[in-house]
């Protein structure tokens, strides 16, 4: 009879792993609709541009940019401009993901090297 009680009882060890599992699942659960409930509403996409590097192509310098959204938040239609002394250049990136970062181009006649070269994004929309 001792060997069967002994069979039927459950391990020390799977005690300790299902209490384990069970913590870290409502420790999921308690953080997920934390975020759910209070989330950061308020904040704003925060898009910083960068250039990437200049590159001719077919008598046309292409600038290539990264967009950097440095926000949790997502920003849509991130509009890019780039000036180059009165010339301006501008390209549209569809979606920039809160923390994440995007690459674009722009197109110059003229070497932006030779420049001065401004590169800024002009505004966001709401996904």
């Amino acid at each position: 009879m001792s060997q069967n009680k002994q069979r039927a009882s459950t391990p020390m060890l799977e005690w300790i792993a299902a209490v384990t599992g069970l913590l870290l699942t409502l420790t999921l659960l308690v953080l997920l609709g934390k975020e759910a409930l209070l989330g950061q509403r308020d904040d704003v996409p925060a898009v910083e541009v960068r250039v990437e590097r200049i590159v001719e192509k077919e008598g046309l310098f292409v600038v290539e940019v990264e967009a950097v959204n440095r926000s949790g938040e997502t920003a849509s239609a991130v509009e890019i401009e780039g000036t180059l002394g009165d010339t301006a250049s501008t390209v549209t990136i569809d979606y920039v993901p809160g923390h994440s970062r995007r690459r674009a181009g722009l197109y110059f006649r003229e070497d932006p090297r030779a420049g001065q070269l401004d590169v800024r994004a002009l505004g966001y929309e709401a996904p």
